[in-house]
């Protein structure tokens, strides 16, 4: 994807979401690739999971030290204060997935961010603890890692639901195409970002996120269609339902954490 956004940036042309000629250009002051991505936000939100959380894991074992829950912490991109916010209202915002879990946890205090929150504090006071603690200690390493992909999972489901809008509406503008495509893209990076991941860090599987990507248009191994949820919209869009439903499956979510999803309870709730 580095070298997608390279050839399209470099084409100075402008894109029109359709059958792929070229290798894209601008759209809306957005770049895309010829097949309707928008590689810097795979290539961003991927490496949340891919970079990120992968190194985290590599922290994430019976060998755990008190300070490497500090690391992750940072990996996360939270920080000692738990601002539970990446807005410019708090002096040390979230950053990375802490950002976008703060913006899943509704109210204040119930969602993955506390999770997370409440596991990373509890691991380093076990391991503090010493051996005695080695039990709850391993509960509590399960819990942060369950926080934080389940937080990933939320914001993929909360940019499905922001595509489905923009690609349903029955006379959208540029503006709100170039808008869904944005979303769409982010949710593609968010799900690739998690694919290799070892299957002893996380709960979804690889052939799932293989089935996701698959439903997304953007296989992991042939070229994206992207551009189809724009130009066939009435087949293509239920693909981005059903993911959903899949995530939802996955992860237990509730019915009720689905409609959730939808908002940027930050925003909404002004922290």
């Amino acid at each position: 994807y580095f070298q997608v956004i390279e050839d399209a940036s470099a084409t100075g042309a402008a894109y029109t979401p359709g059958e792929p000629v070229g290798q894209g250009g601008y759209f809306e002051g957005r770049v895309f690739d010829e097949n309707g991505i928008e590689p810097d936000e795979v290539i961003d939100k991927g490496l949340y999971g891919a970079a990120l959380y992968n190194y985290a894991t590599t922290f994430m074992n019976s060998s755990i030290q008190a300070a490497d829950v500090d690391k992750i912490i940072a990996l996360f991109g939270a920080n000692p204060t738990f601002p539970n916010s990446g807005s410019a209202n708090v002096s040390q915002p979230d950053l990375m997935m802490a950002n976008y879990a703060a913006r899943r946890d509704i109210p204040v205090g119930n969602g993955m961010y506390t999770d997370f929150k409440k596991a990373a504090h509890d691991l380093r006071a076990y391991i503090i603890g010493g051996t005695s603690f080695n039990a709850k200690r391993d509960q509590e390493l399960k819990n942060l890692k369950t926080a934080w992909e389940q937080a990933n999972a939320a914001t993929i489901i909360n940019y499905c639901h922001a595509a489905i809008d923009k690609f349903s509406m029955t006379s959208p503008t540029n503006a709100d195409i170039a808008s869904g495509l944005h979303a769409y893209s982010e949710g593609v990076g968010f799900v690739w970002g998690w694919k290799t991941i070892a299957q002893e860090h996380k709960i979804i599987t690889d052939a799932q996120i293989d089935e996701i990507l698959v439903l997304l248009n953007a296989p992991a191994d042939a070229t994206p269609t992207s551009y189809t949820f724009v130009t066939d919209a009435v087949n293509q869009v239920p693909k981005l339902q059903t993911v959903i439903s899949k995530l939802q499956s996955i992860y237990s979510f509730s019915n009720q954490d689905i409609e959730d999803f939808k908002r940027n309870w930050v925003a909404d709730q002004g922290r």
